[in-house]
């Protein structure tokens, strides 16, 4: 069994406060070199765990974050919410990791955590309005000037996935997964206007629900790519839907690439795999989950800082689900 702080103090001969320290990595110019080895030696033998819930009942400060995402249907989140919660760690807290597929479940997830008096939140989500006032948050994917935010360059990703297209011929370019609170194709149909393309609503899929997510992204598909008028190339909101969609294809009889080229993004580990390869816009995972803690634990440490914006650059992933149409340059 372990030993709690004041026995561990008791064999080391020293206080609890020098035991703190030591184990907090303070105690350099404070406890005697020989006295921190001992500490360590001992904590160590007898399995020494520090208390967290006793802690924050002494110091009134939780070492909880809340980590609110949708679902893990969409590979993004199960791949990033670790290297969230590893950074959690490495900082001596833990992640409270939950989850929505619905507008209504979102609003139980944000009360569930708050009521926890964490000690900040991370969040996925869109609506701010479940945020209360005075909350130290950090935004994913979601640019609001009034909070901190780490965001990619959508407008840049999306600009370079329509230039290629173009560069291939396309002209009739599309888009899957449009939501109400969408903010990648309202970017979408700005980019297209400036190219001089037209946008039409026949080559726009809608989803009808967020939950089930390849399942609602699948529906979408088969409905859109049944349509009279279809596009030559579609732009996915996501790789799950990009996913999805090439599903939904084949099992029309519309073959990947040479009657539909697709783009995803995030660049999620299947898309090396489906058939053909999916070419896509992924960004560091690693980098994107240390800034977002990064950035919470200077919100912590200084709640009076302005707001702070971090821009994380994407690339397109050029693979095997995009081709150039007959007769273009």
């Amino acid at each position: 069994m372990a030993i709690t702080m004041e026995e561990l103090a008791a064999l080391a001969k020293v206080s609890q406060s020098s035991v703190s320290l030591v184990l907090n990595g303070k105690g350099d110019g404070r406890i005697a070199k020989t006295k921190q080895e001992k500490i360590r030696r001992l904590a160590e033998l007898h399995n020494y765990r520090p208390n967290l819930n006793a802690r924050s009942l002494i110091t009134r400060k939780s070492h909880e974050i809340g980590v609110l995402s949708f679902n893990t249907h969409d590979r993004f989140y199960a791949d990033i919410l670790p290297e969230i919660q590893l950074q959690l760690m490495q900082r001596g807290y833990i992640g409270i990791n939950l989850f929505w597929s619905s507008c209504p479940e979102a609003e139980m997830v944000f009360e569930a955590v708050l009521a926890r008096g964490v000690a900040g939140v991370i969040t996925f989500h869109e609506d701010l309005s479940l945020l209360p006032p005075g909350v130290p948050a950090i935004l994913c994917k979601i640019d609001n000037p009034a909070y901190d935010r780490v965001i990619f360059d959508m407008e840049a990703a999306l600009r370079e996935s329509i230039s290629y297209l173009i560069g291939l011929g396309h002209r009739k370019i599309g888009y899957i997964g449009k939501t109400d609170t969408d903010p990648r194709y309202k970017v979408y149909c700005k980019i297209l206007s400036e190219f001089g393309l037209q946008v039409n609503p026949e080559w726009i899929g809608s989803l009808k629900t967020s939950a089930l997510f390849f399942q609602s992204a699948y529906d979408c598909a088969m409905e859109f790519l049944q349509r009279p008028d279809r596009p030559t190339a579609v732009i996915a909101k996501s790789d799950a839907g990009a996913i999805a969609a090439i599903s939904a294809a084949s099992k029309l009889g519309i073959r990947i690439p040479e009657d539909l080229s697709i783009i995803g993004a995030n660049n999620i580990e299947e898309t090396m795999y489906t058939v053909p390869p999916l070419t896509t816009h992924g960004c560091d995972i690693k980098l994107l989950a240390k800034k977002l803690t990064e950035i919470l634990f200077k919100r912590l440490e200084n709640p009076q800082l302005p707001p702070i914006k971090k821009i994380i650059e994407t690339q397109l992933i050029i693979r095997n689900s995009c081709k150039q149409l007959n007769g273009a340059p």
